[in-house]
C-alpha cells in the first residue's frame, strides 16, 4: 500500500511519468528494480509494453521491506545514483521517514509534513503516503 500511495503522491506532478517495478537493464547481465521509477514526460509507445529498460529514470523508490536489510537499501540506493539517477527516496515504514538521496552526496529526511526533492520537483505528503 505504501508503494501505491506515493505513486499517488508522485502522479501529481504532470512533467514526469511513473512506473512500478521496472527492471533496469546496467549491463554485463547485471539488473537493478527499484520500487517505483521517475522518468521526464513524453509521448508513450503503446505497441510496447516491456519490463525492462535502459533508459536511466531522474528518480527511484526504495520501500525497505521486511526482508531487506538497511544496508542493502542504501548500497542500492548507491548504485542508482552512480548509474546517474538523480534522486533516490527511501522510504521506511516503521519510522514513517523518507530519506531523499541526491546525486551531490546530500540527503533529507522528512518524519511528518511535505517531503520535497529540490532536484526533481517531486512532493509527497507524508500523511498520505503512510495511511
Amino acid at each position: 500500500m505504501i508503494q501505491s500511495n506515493l505513486l499517488i503522491e508522485w502522479i501529481k506532478n504532470r512533467n514526469y511519468r511513473v512506473g512500478s517495478e521496472i527492471t533496469l537493464d546496467i549491463g554485463n547481465d547485471r539488473s537493478l528494480t527499484p520500487d517505483l521509477l521517475v522518468f521526464p514526460k513524453r509521448k508513450l509507445n503503446l505497441y510496447v509494453d516491456d519490463p525492462k529498460t535502459k533508459e536511466i529514470p531522474v528518480s527511484v523508490a526504495e520501500i525497505l521491506s521486511a526482508s531487506q536489510s538497511a544496508h542493502e537499501v542504501v548500497k542500492k540506493a548507491r548504485q542508482y545514483l552512480e548509474l546517474g539517477v538523480e534522486t533516490v527516496w527511501v522510504v521506511v515504514v516503521p519510522f514513517h521517514l523518507i530519506s531523499i538521496h541526491m546525486s551531490d552526496g546530500k540527503e533529507l529526511k522528512f518524519h511528518d509534513g511535505v517531503a520535497s526533492d529540490p532536484i526533481t520537483g517531486l512532493m509527497a505528503d507524508l500523511e498520505a503516503v503512510f495511511s
